[in-house]
């Protein structure tokens, strides 16, 4: 699956700094609309979206670090997703990179059910 970036490596603006409240996605994650952005080593972070006017998934990471998958997802009480989706302006991935976020948010801790909603996009 290919990577994709959004700045070079070693990109110093400050513009491109991880945001202080991006973390793991986990259990703990209250409820609630969050960006997410699915790194190399297979671990998905999240960020509410309210928590950055505009776009957010280029401070989810930081530091302009390549992703595998990015999109966004709604999650409800207890860690149940009950949507997600691989819309994101920063991170070009391939379509069926939103399935790798799946199995990543599910070695988190997330819990999908025959209800949650998938919606796969193409640019």
């Amino acid at each position: 699956m290919p990577l994709t970036a959004y700045a070079p490596l070693g990109d110093q603006d400050p513009n491109h700094r991880r945001h202080q409240f991006s973390l793991e996605f986990s259990r703990e994650v209250l409820a609630g609309d969050y960006v997410f952005v699915q790194d190399v080593f297979g671990v998905v972070y999240v960020l509410r979206q309210d928590q950055q006017p505009g776009h957010a998934h280029h401070v989810v990471l930081g530091r302009a670090r390549p992703a595998v998958s990015a999109g966004e997802l709604v999650l409800d009480e207890g860690s149940m997703i009950l949507e997600i989706n691989n819309i994101s302006g920063t991170f070009q991935c391939a379509p069926d990179s939103l399935f790798a976020a799946i199995g990543g948010l599910v070695r988190q801790g997330a819990i999908f059910n025959n209800d949650t909603q998938v919606r796969e996009f193409s640019s």
